[in-house]
């Protein structure tokens, strides 16, 4: 079961065991298994491990990543709005109501901007290491050249979050 990386868009595709991953270029699937039409991604913070998965609960990093960005930053990068704590109560207020649809808001904002990183980030690496003509590439030697010419997780993990946060260019050192 070997998913390829498609570069224009950064997400994975091919078969697996539970059918066809299509990429985002791609259009979807239903599938019969899971919630979500995906195995899984590439991390889009570190691109050195996988993330995601079939389930509305996945996590959209890599486990290193979502302990670093749990540990310090606390960003919204799972799928679901209360596996990142992002909750409103029975009986809320209005207030807590505008800050609860904030939150969701700026989640969804977040989900979108990852595929925007997992991309561009996924260029710079190819192109550093060689590879800026390529369509399509084995997910394991993604992996593998992310181990050799990026940051460690942790170290990923900041330039995302400051990027998120910032909403500006990937620094020119990254």
């Amino acid at each position: 079961m070997e998913l390829t990386v498609h570069l224009a868009c950064g997400y994975l595709h091919g078969q697996t065991d539970l059918g066809e991953q299509r990429c985002h270029c791609q259009p979807r699937l239903k599938w019969q298994r899971g919630d979500i039409a995906e195995l899984r991604q590439l991390c889009p913070s570190c691109l050195s491990a996988p993330a995601g998965g079939p389930s509305r609960w996945s996590v959209l990093v890599c486990r290193r990543c979502w302990l670093e960005n749990r540990a310090k930053y606390h960003l919204p990068l799972a799928r679901h709005s209360i596996a990142n704590a992002i909750l409103l109560e029975a009986n809320a207020g209005s207030a807590e109501v505008a800050k609860f649809q904030e939150a969701i808001l700026g989640m969804f904002d977040i989900q979108r901007r990852l595929g925007e990183w997992r991309r561009v980030h996924l260029e710079r690496l190819l192109a550093h290491a060689g590879f800026e003509a390529v369509a399509e590439m084995p997910e394991y030697l993604v992996h593998l050249l992310a181990r050799l010419h990026l940051p460690p997780p942790e170290e990923a993990v900041l330039a995302l979050a400051a990027w998120l946060r910032e909403g500006g260019p990937i620094a020119a050192d990254w």
